[in-house]
């Protein structure tokens, strides 16, 4: 604004866009000393932060008082430094996230060990073996939720892998749908020959649970039907291939759709973008979409949106369909193996209650099993009898010696033991440096009990064919 524009001007005209003076101005109080420094918030063309100092001027000409006011645009700074805060949440978030999947991974293993243990009592079709097993999904699905944070705050590499997208849906559905109201209609239509996606399966779960809970929100308080189809479609994309800038290509299509109070053009642009959400505070905090479409795109994927303000939205997520030649080279079923044994088992770990579950699993198939909770005591024992033990189960995360410190204590007085490490930390390790320190496996608390058995026989019988 020109100088002149400014004189005879008050301050909560410029800076406020007010007609009255502020309740608090220290000029109003009768304060003698003016000289201080004020955040304020301009409404004039588009909010802006003002850094505000004023001060008294000793001119008393004309018998009337003078002050000067100065004031500086600190509007970037202040959303710098927002940024800089939301990133240190963020970080603080991995952080904590980091600290609490050991202790949480290690309570949903002690579920699943038990849950088990309780299933080879009961006969197989009753309401409480059917209750077991709904627990078993759904601390499958806790710990998915677990690597999800893990990975969105420290940007971990997903677990990609050849997998059929309509067996995810056919084990979200049954959560999802307890967790819809009455009054909000379910029509599923999946297409059980779709096809095969590189995808991970935990991934896979989020993107159906985000949008499929953007579309109730979408309903919230009203009767709406939200309907869910996977399909197989060819389509042409433009630029999707160097050979050709046209060209057909097979895609898995997951379609979620419902009938809610739709969206303006203007807000279907921007849906996508991290932290934009049109919810109400604490009804959402605008990660679910950026999420999804972070995900979709690393699988060379894409979204479509339709939606029409009074009528509702569909979300069409396509996601490349592998080729059929695949489907034999890259999904196989685990072979059939006898999972009994006679042979001695270590088993290591700081929570004695893991220690008991572990060593019944492996006792109820054959094995003699010792059970340690202290790492020195445990390394004690190999460094009295080397020969005792046939296998080695072994924590990562305890005090005293850590799982892979024990390891590598134990090979240097028996260096063909079969050694399995397992740890509910939140940064697995490498294949490279799990081999690397001569352990022949490596489990991601929580591990259910068939995991655990069959990797035991597994890595016994590996061992067997090598020493015979």
């Amino acid at each position: 604004m020109p100088l002149g524009g400014l004189n005879g001007r008050f301050c909560y005209e410029l800076f406020y866009d007010n007609n009255q003076p502020c309740s608090d101005c220290p000029i109003i109080r009768g304060e003698k000393n003016y000289s201080t420094c004020l955040e304020v918030r301009s409404a004039g063309q588009g909010e802006r932060i003002l850094l505000v100092s004023y001060s008294k001027l000793d001119d008393h000409s004309e018998g009337k008082e003078r002050f000067v006011h100065l004031a500086k645009d600190i509007t970037e700074n202040k959303r710098l430094e927002e940024n800089f805060y939301q990133s240190q949440k963020m970080e603080a978030l991995g952080s904590l996230a980091g600290g609490i999947a050991h202790d949480f991974n290690n309570i949903l293993t002690a579920i699943l060990g038990l849950a088990h243990l309780a299933q080879r009592n009961l006969q197989p079709e009753t309401a409480v073996m059917e209750d077991l097993r709904q627990i078993i999904i759904v601390v499958k699905r806790a710990s998915a939720l677990i690597r999800q944070i893990l990975e969105f705050s420290r940007r971990g590499k997903p677990a990609l892998q050849a997998l059929r997208p309509h067996l995810i849906l056919e084990e979200v559905l049954p959560l999802l749908r307890a967790s819809l109201p009455t009054t909000i209609e379910m029509v599923v239509d999946i297409d059980p020959d779709c096809g095969v996606v590189r995808a991970d399966p935990s991934q896979l779960h989020q993107v159906v649970m985000n949008l499929c809970t953007n579309a109730f929100r979408a309903m919230e308080g009203t009767k709406g039907v939200l309907a869910i189809c996977l399909s197989r479609q060819e389509k042409i994309v433009a630029g999707r291939d160097d050979e050709n800038d046209e060209k057909a290509h097979f895609y898995v299509v997951l379609t979620v759709r419902d009938t809610g109070k739709g969206m303006a053009p203007d807000i279907v642009s921007r849906i996508f973008e991290p932290y934009f959400t049109t919810s109400v505070k604490g009804k959402g905090c605008g990660l679910g979409l950026a999420v999804v479409h972070g995900i979709i795109k690393g699988y060379n994927g894409f979204i479509e949106v339709e939606s029409t303000v009074g009528e509702g939205s569909a979300f069409h997520v396509y996601i490349p369909a592998l080729k059929e030649g695949a489907l034999v080279s890259e999904i196989r079923e685990m072979p059939e193996m006898n999972l009994m044994g006679k042979e001695h088992i270590l088993v290591i770990d700081d929570e004695p209650l893991l220690v008991k579950i572990h060593q019944r699993i492996l006792e109820d198939y054959g094995y003699t099993v010792t059970g340690v909770s202290d790492s020195r005591e445990a390394l004690k024992k190999v460094l009295a009898e080397p020969e005792l033990f046939d296998l080695v189960i072994t924590d990562q995360t305890m005090p005293g010696l850590t799982g892979d410190e024990l390891a590598s204590a134990i090979l240097k007085v028996a260096p063909v033991m079969p050694i399995i490490l397992c740890s509910g930390h939140s940064d697995p390790f490498s294949p490279e440096k799990v081999f690397s320190l001569g352990i022949k496996k490596y489990l991601q608390k929580p591990m259910g009990a068939d995991e655990l058995v069959r990797t035991v026989r597994m890595v016994l019988n590996e061992h067997n064919e090598l020493n015979v």
